[in-house]
């Protein structure tokens, strides 16, 4: 016959103690008013209302209400109302409400539904997400980015203008620019020099002005031409060569930004500054001198240019597109004053050759 505690008049049955046994009178360690009960802590002794619960806090104890649960703390114990949940805090551990959420702070960890997020830990900085736009699109927001580029320089102002990135508007802005520098070049040399020259000439009463005159329009005139081709060629691949240069520079510096967003905004760059000082060159000194004035703030914009696409600070950037030049300068001066020392040595043994004698003859 089975135990019930919650029917009194059912004593516990053991075979080698009769149920009316004296060894538990009643109001001793038993439980009292029930004297047939085992000793509250004792062997055997279950939580009331359930007989076979195992003892409290002995081995396979789980918390009441659920028997298959684990034991509170222990391997493999997850948290309340998930069977299958890791251990908190474990490897693996999600955040709550996500299975498969990484590691918090872990790697490739983003901040959660919100990809503009403050970073999760010092250093965190995730990558921009771009979206092919339309090629027409982007050609219509050209003319904007083209003043805000300039008129409201950033690093902000590229890590925004950058996402309109495509091969399309690269070739676009290139040989819209190539072309638009060929036909100025042509026109300069062709046409502006030659009557430069000529106001030079009436001016300082030179001889012979009108033969010197038509040999020098005649020699731009045909130079123009081959000038043409050669804007045409060193516009289109020296761009290439120039930004894969400095851009694999900023790599070289950590920098993170992709080619097609760099040299893409390169261009916003250079485009617009390359045609207003093609039309400065046609005003004589004072546009050589504002020409000038575009090219410092040229490479300006193009330091905050690698900053916001590459995600550099300040002295990386800085650094990234200045070394190269101040490389080359070096260079030439080092080439320069060897250049000077060998004229020098050259014109010091001069000094001191013998001078051949001699002898008349009679």
């Amino acid at each position: 016959m089975s135990y019930d505690p919650n029917n009194q008049e059912n004593p516990p049955e053991d075979p080698s103690t009769p149920p009316n046994s004296d060894d538990h009178p009643a109001g001793d360690s038993g439980n009292p008013g029930n004297p047939d009960y085992p000793p509250f802590g004792g062997p055997g002794y279950p939580p009331p209302g359930n007989p076979g619960y195992p003892p409290f806090g002995g081995p396979g104890y789980p918390p009441p209400g659920n028997p298959g649960y684990p034991p509170f703390g222990g391997p493999g114990y997850p948290p309340p109302g998930n069977p299958g949940y890791p251990p908190f805090g474990g490897p693996g551990y999600p955040p709550p409400g996500n299975p498969g959420y990484p590691p918090f702070g872990g790697p490739g960890y983003p901040p959660p539904g919100n990809p503009g997020y403050p970073p999760p830990y010092p250093g965190y900085n995730p990558p921009p997400q771009f979206t092919p736009r339309p090629l027409g699109e982007t050609l219509q927001q050209l003319p904007r980015q083209y003043w805000r580029v300039l008129s409201h320089p950033g690093a902000a102002t590229f890590a925004e203008e950058q996402a309109y990135a495509s091969w399309g508007a690269i070739w676009v802005q290139l040989i819209g620019y190539t072309l638009i520098s060929a036909i100025f070049t042509f026109v300069f040399e062709a046409f502006v020099l030659p009557t430069t020259f000529s106001a030079f000439f009436n001016a300082f009463n030179v001889p012979d002005q009108n033969n010197s005159l038509q040999q020098m329009t005649s020699f731009y005139q045909s130079m123009a031409v081959g000038n043409v081709f050669t804007t045409l060629i060193s516009n289109v691949v020296g761009s290439f060569i120039v930004v894969g240069i400095y851009w694999l520079i900023a790599k070289a510096f950590r920098g993170q930004g992709p080619f097609l967003q760099y040299m893409y905004c390169y261009l916003l760059i250079f485009t617009p500054l390359g045609i207003i000082s093609s039309l400065l060159a046609f005003i004589p000194i004072v546009g050589f001198i504002l020409s000038f004035a575009l090219g410092i703030y040229g490479i300006v914009l193009f330091i905050m240019m690698t900053m916001g696409v590459h995600r550099m600070s300040g002295g990386k950037a800085t650094l990234a597109v200045l070394i190269l030049p101040i490389a080359l300068a070096i260079l030439s001066c080092i080439a320069f004053v060897g250049l000077f020392a060998i004229i020098l040595s050259a014109a010091h043994n001069m000094q001191y050759m013998p001078t051949p004698q001699y002898t008349p003859t009679y």
